[in-house]
């Protein structure tokens, strides 16, 4: 089975949380595993490739982040993670669901204040 660390998207979230030790390599680095890319080989172990403002960089990830041990607490973490944005997206959908509700309300007065006046 693939680390899930493997996983560009998991990566990412890792990293921008602060979850892993890594080093953003250099501009000749990047630029050396750029063309090592571009001749159909794969990169060296421990070196990932992440958009970082918005332009692709390298990172090397510290060897002892992708040890098998280390699987269950990251796996651990982003259930963690993923299940406080869900929680965030629900507490949204509370906030639009009020914010319709009082209006709906009082568009029922509104118009209940309209028929009574006539």
């Amino acid at each position: 089975m693939k680390s899930v660390l493997y996983d560009p998207n998991v990566l990412k979230q890792l990293v921008d949380d602060g979850m892993i030790k890594y080093r953003l390599c250099s501009q000749q680095e990047a630029d050396a595993f750029r063309e090592r890319e571009k001749q159909g080989k794969p990169l060296p172990h421990g070196i990932f490739e992440i958009s970082v403002n918005r332009k692709n960089s390298y990172i090397e990830v510290d060897p002892l982040e992708l040890t098998p041990e280390n699987e269950q607490r990251i796996q651990s973490y982003l259930q963690v993670a993923n299940s406080s944005k869900q929680i965030e997206y629900l507490s949204s959908i509370k906030q639009w669901l009020t914010f319709f509700g009082v209006l709906t309300i009082l568009g029922l007065i509104g118009g209940f204040i309209t028929i009574c006046s006539r």
